[in-house]
Parts: C-alpha cells; sequence; structure tokens
C-alpha cells in the first residue's frame, strides 16, 4: 500500500522528467544541469553565511550580557554600602549612577538604566532623557522599545530586545539588540545594546556577490552549452569593481566587507583545523578501551585527570566530591580510558601561539619548517603575525568593536593571497604534526607503544 502512494506520489515527477528529456537538445540539458550546479552552489554559499551571521550574533549577545552583569554588580556594590552604613541610599544611588554613566566599551557603546515605570536614570548619550519618562518611546518601526526592556529585564536572568536607535551622533535608526536585568534592591533596570546593522550589511552584499556570480556563469553556460565554459567567469581585468560579463557593480564599501569576510573564514578554518586534531587526540586515547590510565604520558594523563576530575570548573564541595569519587572509582575497578575529551576552550582562542601551547600541554613539540615557521610569525599588519591578525579582527567583529566595513579598509587583493597562503601553509604543517603525533603513538609511555611493544 505504501509503495502503491510513492508510485502515484512521484508520477507527475516521472511524466516531466520524461517529457523534459524529449524536449531539451544536448546543450540546454546541459545548460539545466549547470543551473542546478549553480543553485546548490548558492544554497550552500547562502548556509554558511547565515550559520556565520548567527555565531557572530550569539557572540555578541555574550559580550553585552557581562557588560550588563558587571554593571548590575556594581549597582549592588553600592547598595551592600548602604546596608553596612557607610552611604546613605541617595548618595549610593547618585555615586553608582555616575559610575555607570561613565562607562564604555566597544565603540561608544554604554550603560543606560531605566526605572519599572519608564523613567530613565541614566543615558550617556542622550542626558535630556534622564530623570524623564520615556515609557511610551517608540523606535522607528513602532516598536515600544522601552516597555519592551523593561518586560526582558522582568525574565528570569533578563532578556534580548531588538529594535532599531540611531548611533552616537546620528539621526538615523540601524538595528540593535539590547540586553537588560533587573538590579536589586533598587529594582533598577539597567541594560545595554549592541549595533547589528554591520552583520545584515556584510551578508546582503556578500549574498549579492554570490547572485551575480551565479548570473554571469549560468548566462555564459547556457548560451556556449559546453563544460569549457564553467569557470571563465571571473572579475573584470579592466575593471576590477564590475563582475564579470554581467557588468554588475560592486561598491568600494561591498568590496570592504567581502574582504573582512576573509578573516572570518580564515579563522573558521583555524579553529576547525584544531579541533579536528584534537578530536583526533581524543580518538587515540580512547581506541576502543585499548588503553588505561597508566598508559598514558604524564601530559596526557594530566589532561585525562582534568577532565575525569573537572578540576578547571569551579564546583560546590558536593559536585566535587562526586568528581573526585568518579576519578576513584575509574582508578580502583582498573578500567580503560573512557569519557575523555581533550579541553579545547571557547571560540575566538585560537593563533599559532595558542595551537603550539596545546601542543605542548599533550606533551609534543609542534614543528614546522624554518619556511613556515618564518611566514607564520613574520607580522603581517599592526606588528601581528597572520594567525594573531585574523583572531584579533575575528574577535573585534565578533563583539562589534569594529564594523566590516573597517575590517577590510586599506587591503589589496595581493594581501590577501599572501595571508591565505602563510595561513593554509602553517594549518598543513600543523595537521602534519599531528598526525606524526597519534600513528607515532606519542600520547603513551615509550614502553606501551605498538612499535616498542613488537620488539
Amino acid at each position: 500500500m505504501e509503495s502503491t502512494k510513492e508510485t502515484n506520489g512521484t508520477r507527475w515527477l516521472d511524466a516531466l522528467l520524461q517529457e523534459t528529456d524529449m524536449v531539451l537538445t544536448i546543450p540546454r540539458r546541459f545548460a539545466v544541469l549547470v543551473a542546478l550546479s549553480i543553485g546548490v552552489c548558492i544554497a550552500a554559499v547562502v548556509s554558511q553565511l547565515l550559520a556565520t551571521r548567527t555565531a557572530l550574533v550569539e557572540e555578541r549577545k555574550a559580550a553585552v550580557v557581562g557588560q550588563v552583569q558587571s554593571a548590575v554588580s556594581i549597582v549592588k556594590g553600592f547598595a551592600d554600602a548602604v546596608a553596612k552604613g557607610a552611604l546613605t541610599e541617595d548618595e549610593a544611588q547618585s555615586r553608582a549612577k555616575t559610575v555607570l554613566r561613565g562607562i564604555r566599551f566597544g565603540k561608544n557603546d554604554y550603560i543606560f538604566v531605566y526605572q519599572p515605570d519608564g523613567v530613565n536614570l541614566v543615558l550617556g548619550p542622550k542626558p535630556d532623557w534622564e530623570g524623564k519618562s520615556v515609557i511610551n518611546e517608540k523606535d522607528a518601526n513602532g516598536l515600544p522599545l522601552i516597555r519592551e526592556l523593561i518586560a526582558a529585564a522582568a525574565q528570569p536572568g533578563g532578556g534580548f530586545v531588538s529594535y532599531m536607535f540611531a548611533r552616537a551622533g546620528s539621526t538615523v535608526p540601524v538595528a540593535k539588540l539590547g540586553y537588560t536585568m533587573k538590579a536589586d534592591p533598587w529594582n533598577w533596570v539597567v541594560g545595554t545594546g549592541v549595533y547589528v546593522d554591520d552583520l545584515d550589511e556584510a551578508f546582503y552584499a556578500s549574498a549579492k556577490v554570490s547572485l551575480m556570480w551565479a548570473v554571469c556563469r549560468s548566462r555564459k553556460g547556457a548560451r556556449r552549452g559546453t563544460s569549457a565554459s564553467i569557470g571563465r567567469c571571473r572579475w573584470s581585468e579592466s575593471c576590477s569593481n564590475h563582475l564579470g560579463a554581467t557588468g554588475a557593480l560592486i561598491t568600494a564599501q561591498q568590496q570592504r566587507i567581502l574582504y573582512s569576510g576573509v578573516f572570518l573564514q580564515l579563522y573558521n578554518l583555524v579553529e576547525a583545523t584544531v579541533v579536528k586534531c584534537l578530536d583526533g587526540v581524543t580518538d587515540a586515547a580512547l581506541n576502543g578501551g585499548r588503553w588505561f590510565p597508566g598508559d598514558l604520558t604524564e601530559e596526557l594523563r594530566r589532561e585525562w585527570v582534568r577532565v575525569i576530575a573537572r578540576t578547571h570548573v569551579d564546583l560546590n564541595p558536593e559536585n566535587r566530591l562526586e568528581s573526585a569519587l568518579a576519578l576513584c572509582q575509574h582508578l580502583v575497578g582498573s578500567l580503560p580510558i573512557a569519557g575523555f575529551k581533550v579541553e579545547k576552550g571557547g571560540g575566538g582562542n585560537w593563533d599559532d601561539e595558542a595551537i603550539e601551547q596545546i601542543a605542548g600541554r599533550l606533551g609534543f613539540n609542534l614543528r614546522v619548517s624554518v619556511e613556515t615557521y618564518s611566514a607564520i610569525k613574520r607580522p603581517f599588519r599592526d606588528d601581528l603575525g597572520p594567525l594573531q591578525l585574523i583572531k584579533k579582527l575575528r574577535n573585534s567583529l565578533a563583539h562589534g568593536n569594529i564594523s566590516f566595513a573597517e575590517c577590510g579598509e586599506n587591503l589589496t587583493v595581493g594581501e590577501l593571497r599572501d595571508l591565505v597562503n602563510r595561513t593554509t601553509a602553517y594549518l598543513r604543517e600543523v595537521v602534519g604534526a599531528f598526525r606524526a603525533y597519534i600513528d607515532g603513538h606519542q600520547f603513551v609511555v615509550p614502553e606501551r607503544r605498538p612499535a616498542a611493544t613488537s620488539a
């Protein structure tokens, strides 16, 4: 019965394919294949762009949460001073407002404070709002943003609100993501926000170029009907800010945004390479229960204890006891290595120095060729080597400290090629070094290595 439904459900597709097969000539069939291939490529590019944008938004969220939590701690510190009799409440609140008003971070971002009734207490860029009720203030889209920010603070742990708000010194509203939480015992609503309009601008600029690239290729592929046309669409030699045969203009702003995307993609490559290498070490150590704690080198045994006993985590006494018991039971039972994964740390941490440090933590010297070592240590810009610059700019973009356009300023295609070549050459040798470490069983003590045992 089920197969009959499937046949009926796909009969229209079979008929369409048969009709298409009769109607399309070979060149047209090829053009269809080219179009389908390009469609898949565009979907993959857009998916990657969306994933990158989502990751950057999450990092900016984490950054503003940290700023607000710090501000709330300041408020609580002054409130504690009142409770201890060191200050009157009026003195403490006045001092707290002065401190919060002076906080700046990122690209001149700031802290704001409201009462639950909508009266503003602190707003650095708009001091004329302070002391006034702005509960009915709306953004450019009609969103009652003050009400929404106050409501978000009432959520457990605070909450986020997306709204439109002009940057300092501008009257043009742009996308902003705000976060607020309550500061007891004064019942203040403390918050901040981070602009995310540059993320949308970067996404649409990259998507536009991908679409123009697709149009260029599809025109050539459909017109010539031959695979020789694939790959011939390129940046115009005579006018570098136009895309191939379409003549579509790439503005200087879009070009800078696209250049900045290279730093993001390179950082993703660096982090993915490190993660894969460390996962390889984990898999080798587990190896179906072949190795025991005593088989591991001191360095890797330290990593294993660190994970099992959770020594790097701030635990309460009960959880610390549970972790210690888990380690004890493993050792008493003479159990093989299990439940282990080399700790990688958070995102945004990886450059050549961090890679060398993790290799040292695992017990081996990361050796690369003299030429590659010199290339990765030689300053590329701002006295930073390629990986250090990539990490710095990636984190600046992630936290909203610079815009995509600013990140891509004063760069040439030749410089970007040099950056890519130096980075990828280094990563290839890093992978080779980890492979030698794993294949040579350098994570176990010498007497337990297969080569030594067979001898």
